[in-house]
């Protein structure tokens, strides 16, 4: 019999007993399984030795076939899993690979965090890249397009993951932030603080992206009826509005960081400005962890879900996908 049909009766099996037979509770006979699958006794035999063999079910001649575990002992371990990172910052892939590997670490999983060395992400070359890097999953993290390399991957049997939404790969699973839930979060945290003046920092490139303008949306509703304004992070682009806003940076004036890169910006900027703020005027939507420290200033709070919160999701994401054979779904998974 083909490899593939016992393969994909595994999957179908593995996927029923996790979401409809509680453990303890009587699974299929053979007989149902032959029926409902439209499979012959030799092959449900097979897929049923194998869920054994994985620990999922126990298997009795005379009280029948019961769920023993949900969870299987086999199917995971062993599993090479790369974290693709296009941060290019130490402290925010620690911060991923934490995260990762706190899903996955009790299930025998491979982990290593990879850095992308290639400079054109878009290029097809990307996926005969990952191909190489021999693994059976890959979390992908901060590619903004490289919905080609992507898919070139992904067509060889190669399993991805991202954190963005690429809408040129809509097979792409995703697990990503609720832009537009954290955003209103943040304007409600500044307007509870008696904010009436809001700046959002952040970079040009991504300034008409999806995730801005669902952050700054969110910002906007959160903040009523603070004014809220978005000024570009970027030497191209004129500071002169930033650094007046800060000439007088009164209590009722406050600075969200819309993204990883303007964090550090951010930090410069009260450096420079010799700002010392208070705790409820500087926000971030992402950061390493939930909250964001600078030396000689405090901790501020992330609003949206922190890198290591954020690998988390990434990691239970791939438990699942080698535990039932798909991805969760919908594709994007927001958190």
């Amino acid at each position: 019999m083909p490899k593939k049909i016992v393969a994909e009766l595994e999957r179908q099996l593995r996927q029923a007993l996790i979401a409809n037979y509680p453990i303890g509770s009587r699974f299929l006979s053979l007989a149902q399984i032959c029926s409902e699958f439209q499979v012959s006794r030799k092959t449900a035999h097979k897929a049923i030795t194998t869920l054994k063999n994985e620990g999922l079910i126990i298997v009795s001649p005379k009280s029948g076939i019961h769920v023993l575990s949900h969870s299987s002992s086999t199917v995971i371990k062993g599993k090479r899993l790369v974290i693709f990172s296009n941060l290019q910052h130490r402290e925010f892939d620690d911060a991923i690979l934490r995260g990762v590997e706190s899903a996955v670490i009790n299930h025998g999983v491979i982990l290593r965090l990879v850095n992308n060395p290639l400079k054109n992400t878009q290029a097809l070359s990307l996926g005969d890249y990952l191909l190489d890097l021999k693994c059976d999953g890959v979390i992908a993290i901060s590619f903004g397009d490289a919905s080609l390399g992507f898919y070139r991957a992904m067509r060889e049997g190669l399993d991805i993951i991202a954190d963005y939404e690429m809408p040129e790969l809509p097979i792409l699973p995703v697990v990503q932030a609720d832009y537009y839930k954290y955003g209103e979060l943040a304007g409600n945290f500044f307007r509870k603080s008696g904010k009436t003046k809001i700046m959002a920092l952040g970079f040009p490139e991504l300034s008409d992206s999806n995730c801005y303008q669902e952050r700054m949306d969110g910002l906007h509703a959160g903040a009523k009826p603070a004014e809220v304004e978005f000024r570009c992070v970027s030497p191209q682009h004129s500071q002169k509005p930033i650094d007046q806003f800060l000439k007088n940076f009164s209590e009722e004036k406050a600075l969200f960081s819309l993204e990883l890169g303007a964090n550090s910006f951010l930090e410069s900027l009260l450096a420079r400005h010799r700002i010392t703020p208070l705790p409820n005027q500087i926000a971030l939507y992402v950061a390493s962890d939930t909250l964001w420290k600078i030396p000689g200033l405090g901790e501020f709070p992330c609003i949206g879900p922190s890198l290591n919160q954020l690998g988390q999701a990434l990691g239970s994401a791939f438990i699942k996908r080698w535990q039932v054979g798909h991805f969760p779904s919908p594709p994007v998974e927001l958190i």
